[in-house]
């Protein structure tokens, strides 16, 4: 079994928060963009892309960027508990009660 490390428990929560936050944005940007052309459709009018960048797509990713940092990071700070424990580096401290 493997040595659990501080290093790899950052690198794999920053590899999980960009994939989120990518994916967030992606799927984001594109329900902006068919809905900034659902409205144009229906209302007329010009076609500013721009703003499902701006309105959507920008805040709707800064808000899974937060959410998925923390989550990421409480779930692979439990692996590594967990992980310690399993190769008995944590000590458990038993106290009589």
């Amino acid at each position: 079994m493997r040595k659990p490390s501080v290093v790899l428990l950052a690198v794999r929560v920053l590899a999980i928060t960009l994939l989120a936050t990518l994916t967030t944005f992606a799927v984001a940007l594109f329900l902006g963009i068919a809905g900034i052309a659902l409205t144009n459709l229906f209302h007329g009018g010009g076609v500013h892309m721009a703003n499902a960048y701006r309105h959507v797509a920008l805040p709707v990713a800064g808000a899974a960027l937060v959410i998925a940092f923390v989550v990421s990071l409480s779930f692979e700070i439990k692996h590594y508990r967990s992980a310690r424990a399993a190769s008995g580096e944590l000590r458990v401290a038993s106290r009589p009660f």
